[in-house]
């Protein structure tokens, strides 16, 4: 018995270490194509075991699968749906064996999840339907017919077994006890929407006593960086209908929470859950940077917040009631509803009493410093994936064109309806409250529709929008209106905080606006733009592209403004002018002194004078645009500016203008076309055209306040035009303008450059009337003659420091001239080097007219007898020709200059000057003619001098002359030869003075003249040849009357001077004569125009000579006296000395008779022989002067007397006399 006891325990002890040691000699891979072939008959997907099976007994029942795979379905993101490192299933041995299952451990290492729908909207978890009958067969025959409820896990009763027991709890018992996940991701993609999530690092463990429960599960995880521990608690399942639940989900990091708690009942019927939900936290900014992935939020949202209400939850819908929502204090109320109908329908409805903008928008934004660097945070790859890692400090380039991608895909579901309401009764803002606030918006059949955004503002201003939101081309699309209507525009502005200037007569007061609105993920239109206000009307519209780099396009009309009721009252111009002074003189004071400290260190005002003013441009770079904009009227200062257009477009950093006009500016018009480019670097012009154009300037210049230089009607009408191209720096430039009836065209460049010329280029000029051209320009300039007009062209170069005229040549009427002229600016004052050529200069026609001409006076002379104390007639020439009026030489201080001119000839009346030519130098006020000469008389006249204009004006000269024509030096001044010869002639003289009579009477110097082969045959009265001129004569006339023969032989004189205080003391005068060898002392005075000379003629050996000594016993010299004004003197000759007996002189007998007979000849033989046989004088009186008009008119001429008519009279000669004599 012993025996068979210990075998049958020997026995027991094989049989159980069979069954315990058995499995793990078994190879149980072999059975992996089994299950992969079960799992697929219930699925249709692969199930791959990479991994080796182990199925342990001791120490406690366990299966374990290595590298477990699940595939995806088709068409999914990734190969497989399902992937773990490992699955371990243990079970309490004991347990087992009393019919209880008991599973201490369900482990998931490592487990990757994929939860995707497809591009097609089907979702990668739902399986296909297959034919299981085979199965279900197979699985009838083993197994007893049974069906697990999955609402609560517990067998349910079919038709074989529901009277069998009335426990719905009967079978084996099923305790979890552990079942965990080990660092576990659950991925979800939504292609449709471009939304990837990942749940991260998903640590939890389940335990579960029964299928009946209680339920309890604790873990982690991480969702978008946020760290978040979760508890859910579940106390079982009661009555087979009654579940409670509780959960809580925390996030240190964000410091907020969620507490779920409530009842799920009617398990097996209806289910419905009702409980309340909470959720609450210390900064709502906190919680949404995090979910964000962003850095900073709105410091409004940096405050707590909470949300808590009670939720009921059928199978149908969800209902959220007493739902109280509060971020800081403020708060709102209302209540969510959705029913889970085939057609899904939402509402909400939110009462809010009041939202303090103010205090929302005051507060410091939130840049989640506080959040340590690379904690939890995340990244994202171009392909939308995201990985853990550390989020950018900015945004990603292309996160405008990720957005643009993501809200294109946005798919509003026609199975949907929902309704919106919030209400908020008052907004404080600017320190005002506004409202009321009302929203309502619907969603049905795939579009939103706001049916009522409204609000109101301050100053009696009402908003409203209404409009559909729709998805069009797979993107969200907003359709709608816009209305505002403003009573007072001032009180909205204030509101606003924004500056508006005080406008008179209610200006602006009422504004009224509507638009249509279509917004879409890539723009914004804005349409149908219609504003009134103050009786103008503006419409038009403008698109705003959504896009990282910012772009628009606007079109606006404004049919017309009237700026008199916007424009400030203008304030007193003395008043104004008075500050404009001195903030004016503050400015340049302030800047000298910045400039100052500059220089010295202590100031750092100079560098910001460098900046580039175009660098302003670079603002243009940062944005595109197309604008329209046209203006029908503006009116201002009663003058209406009509037609006003403009049309350009902004891209990539170039602006191009297609026209900017005005078609009527006071009577002007005016266009821009062309455009700018590269406006972020080096900007240039691109064939950019600037024209304007009048009829006359007057009623533009009265609009504009601008003082014409020259009148609007001399101006005539104006048009010019303008062509740039190049870079802005340094553009090339075609210009042309037409005024005053001048054409004036360049063609070349202008350069800001430091080292280039400002201005190259070549420069034409046209008028075809200067002197109509200078008269327009207020110079009272009215030719003798017909100058004609003025051409030129030049090549126009320089800058700053000079200007160059080279290539000069132009004609002024027949006049030709060539040469080149510089301009330089870089000394104290101006400086002009001129070189120019001419042709033949007459200078007749360039004369100005006199108005009130004195007729000359005449310059014939007469001879008359008299006594030695005879006067001069009193109608003579008095008084010296020169000007008191002080000199203004202030001209030549203002600028330096160094002249070389050349002319073939310069012609004046009857003068002509050839071959001139002119070297002089103007510097410090000092004009120097280095060198004047020309062909002059048939002589070279030369002529060196000065002129200083610093102080009392000063001037020194020489002059030379040789051999001039004495015959054409008089037919110049008198218009006819009245003496022939030949002029020799130097001085040096030198003066001082404040006036021309002022230098004239301070003249010194000295000079000589000589006069050769002297033949007169007149008088040379009007000239100041008129002394030496009438002095021969008088000789001549003297011995022609004693010898009875011409006495017109040629006569030398000569002579030198020395000039003091504007007399001239001559004292060697000599005059060599057929009458004799004479020679004179006296003074000539300029500055009176006076003369007094004096001398003896030794009389020659001729007839009459020998008469006289013989007869009378006269000396051999006759004095003489040339006395009087300079240009009219008196010549007198002192016969008396020839002979006298009583005084009275000699009568000839039968003179009367012979007087009565020949009448004349007898005083002229008593004045000529009387003298030689009794005494007597000849003088040579100045001839009367003609009187002017003016004169005339008032002294009418007595009428003469009749006279009776006797025979013509016969010239007086010689030979005449001699002949009636003898018949006498």
């Amino acid at each position: 018995m012993r025996k068979l006891l210990i075998g049958f325990m020997a026995l027991i002890v094989l049989v159980v270490a069979g069954v315990l040691i058995g499995p793990s000699f078994i190879d149980w891979n072999s059975y992996k194509a089994d299950i992969a072939a079960q799992v697929k008959s219930m699925t249709g997907r692969d199930l791959v075991i990479d991994g080796d099976i182990y199925i342990t007994v001791l120490p406690a029942p366990a299966v374990i699968a290595n590298d477990v795979m699940f595939a995806n379905v088709t068409g999914g993101s990734s190969p497989q749906m399902v992937r773990l490192k490992s699955l371990a299933v243990n079970v309490a041995l004991g347990p087992l064996l009393s019919g209880d299952i008991q599973v201490t451990k369900v482990q998931l290492v490592e487990p990757v999840v994929v939860l995707e729908v497809l591009a097609d909207g089907s979702q990668n978890w739902m399986f296909e339907d297959l034919d299981t009958d085979a199965a279900t067969s197979s699985a009838a025959a083993t197994t007893p017919s049974a069906s697990i409820d999955l609402s609560t896990g517990l067998p349910s009763p079919d038709a074989s077994t529901e009277n069998d027991t009335d426990d719905v709890t009967a079978g084996p018992g099923l305790q979890l006890d552990n079942f965990e996940i080990i660092n576990g991701t659950i991925i979800y993609r939504d292609p449709t929407t471009a939304t990837e999530e990942r749940i991260e690092d998903l640590n939890a463990t389940l335990t579960a006593a029964s299928l009946n429960g209680p339920f309890e599960s604790i873990g982690s995880l991480v969702v978008r960086g946020i760290p978040i521990s979760f508890e859910v608690g579940v106390d079982g399942v009661f009555q087979g209908r009654t579940v409670p639940i509780n959960a809580m989900v925390r996030s240190d990091k964000a410091d907020a929470s969620v507490i779920f708690n409530g009842t799920i009942v009617n398990l097996s019927d209806d289910a419905k859950f009702t409980g309340r939900l909470k959720a609450e936290g210390q900064s709502l900014a906190s919680v949404m940077s995090a979910v964000a992935q962003t850095g900073e939020m709105p410091g409004g949202l940096n405050q707590s917040f909470s949300a808590e209400g009670d939720v009921t939850a059928t199978a149908s819908g969800i209902t959220v009631d007493a739902l109280v929502v509060k971020l800081g204090d403020t708060s709102a109320s209302g209540a969510i509803d959705v029913n889970l109908a085939e057609i899904l329908s939402a509402s909400a409805d939110f009462t809010i009493n009041h939202i303090n903008l103010d205090k929302f928008l005051t507060q410091p934004t939130y840049t989640g410093a506080e959040q340590s660097a690379g904690d939890g945070s995340i990244t994202s790859d171009s392909s939308g994936t995201v990985s853990s890692g550390t989020a950018s400090s900015g945004a990603d380039s292309s996160s405008v064109e990720q957005l643009s991608e993501a809200t294109a895909s946005i798919v509003i579901p026609g199975n949907i309806a929902a309704s919106f309401t919030i209400s908020v009764d008052a907004i404080t803002y600017q320190g005002e409250k506004v409202g009321p606030v009302r929203l309502n918006a619907e969603l049905a059949n795939g579009e939103v529709t706001l049916s009522q955004f409204s609000t109101q503002l301050p100053g009696a201003t009402d908003v409203a929008v209404f409009g559909f939101m729709s998805i069009q081309d797979g993107g969200p699309v907003f359709e709608g209106e816009a209305e505002i209507s403003v009573g007072d525009t001032h009180s909205l502005t204030r509101w606003l905080k924004i500056d508006m200037p005080d406008l008179p007569n209610g200006r602006l007061r009422h504004i009224k606006a509507r638009a249509n609105i279509k917004a879409t993920v890539k723009d914004v239109q804005v349409s149908g733009v219609d504003v009134a206000f103050d009786g103008s009307h503006l419409t038009g519209g403008i698109t705003v592209a959504l896009r990282r780099r910012p772009a628009f396009g606007a079109s606006f009309a404004l049919d017309r403004i009237d700026l008199e009721g916007y424009l400030p009252e203008a304030t007193d111009t003395a008043t104004n002018s008075g500050q404009a002074t001195t903030t004016a003189t503050t400015a340049v004071n302030g800047n000298a002194a910045d400039t100052t400290g500059a220089a010295d260190g202590s100031g750092a005002a100079a560098p910001s004078m460098m900046t580039n003013p175009l660098t302003v441009l670079s603002a243009l770079t940062s944005f595109d645009a197309n604008m329209k904009a046209t203006v029908g009227a503006v009116v201002h200062q009663g003058i209406q500016i009509r037609n006003i257009e403009f049309d350009g477009a902004l891209f990539n950093g170039a602006l191009t203008v297609k026209n900017a006009s005005v078609a009527d500016l006071a009577g002007a018009s005016a266009a821009i076309s062309g455009g700018l480019s590269e406006l972020g670097g080096n900007p240039r012009f691109d064939d950019l055209s600037i024209k304007f154009k009048t009829k006359s300037m007057q009623k533009i210049a009265d609009f504009l306040a601008l003082d014409l230089p020259v009148s609007a009607k001399a101006l005539g009408s104006v048009a010019t035009a303008i062509s740039l191209d190049g870079p802005v720096l340094q553009p090339s430039l075609k210009a042309s303008l037409n005024a005053a009836g001048a054409q004036t065209t360049f063609d070349g460049g202008i350069s800001m450059l430091p080292l280039k010329d400002m201005i190259d280029g070549d420069v034409t000029f046209k008028h075809g009337d200067v002197a109509k051209l200078l008269r327009a320009f207020g110079v009272a300039y009215q030719p003798s003659g017909k100058i004609g007009g003025l051409s030129l062209s030049t090549s126009l170069s320089g800058g700053a420091d000079k200007i160059a005229l080279e290539n000069l040549t132009g004609a002024l009427g027949k006049l030709k001239f060539n040469g080149s002229t510089t301009l330089r600016l870089d000394g104290n004052v101006p400086k002009i080097v001129a070189a120019i050529n001419t042709n033949e200069v007459i200078v007749d026609p360039f004369m100005p007219t006199q108005k009130n001409a004195v007729a000359a006076a005449s310059s014939s002379t007469s001879t008359s007898t008299s006594s030695s104390t005879s006067t001069p007639d009193s109608s003579q020439s008095s008084g010296a020709p020169w000007s008191d009026e002080p000199l203004d030489l202030s001209a030549l201080r203002g600028l330096d200059g160094d002249f070389r001119i050349h002319s073939d000839a310069i012609v004046y009346d009857v003068y002509r000057l050839e071959d001139a030519n002119v070297v002089a130098t103007l510097t410090d006020g000092v004009l120097k003619a280095d060198h004047v000469t020309a062909n002059v008389f048939g002589s070279r006249i030369n002529v060196k001098g000065m002129l200083n204009s610093q102080g009392t004006p000063s001037a020194d000269a020489t002059v030379s002359i040789e051999n001039a024509n004495i015959a054409a030096m008089l037919s110049a001044l008198l218009g006819q030869p009245t003496a022939t010869g030949a002029l020799s002639f130097e001085t040096a003289l030198n003066a001082r003075g404040l006036s021309v009579a002022d230098m004239v009477a301070a003249l010194d110097g000295k000079g000589s003249f000589l006069l050769k082969g002297l033949d007169v045959q007149g008088s040379g009265k009007g000239t100041a040849f008129a002394g030496i001129l009438g002095l021969v004569q008088s000789f001549g006339q003297l011995g022609s009357g004693l010898t009875g023969q011409s006495m017109d032989g040629l006569a030398d004189a000569s002579g030198s001077f020395v000039m003091n205080k504007g007399v001239a003391q001559i004292g060697d005068f000599r005059l060599a004569s057929g009458m004799g060898d004479g020679t004179a002392a006296g003074s000539i005075d300029l500055a009176n125009w006076q003369m007094d000379v004096s001398g003896a003629m030794k009389m020659s050996q001729s007839i009459l000579g020998q008469i006289l000594v013989l007869k009378a016993g006269a000396p051999a010299e006759l004095p003489f006296r040339v006395s009087g004004t300079l240009d009219s003197p008196t010549v007198k000759l002192e016969t008396a000395l020839l002979g006298d007996v009583d005084g009275t002189g000699i009568s000839l007998p039968g003179l009367e008779k012979l007087e009565e007979k020949l009448p004349g000849v007898g005083g002229l033989l008593q004045g000529v022989l009387g003298g030689v046989l009794g005494g007597g004088t000849i003088q040579q009186q100045p001839e009367p002067q003609v009187q002017s008009d003016t004169q005339s008119q008032q002294t009418p001429e007595p009428q003469p007397q009749p006279q009776p008519q006797t025979p013509e009279a016969q010239p007086l000669s010689p030979e005449n006399v001699i002949k009636q004599l003898l018949q006498f």
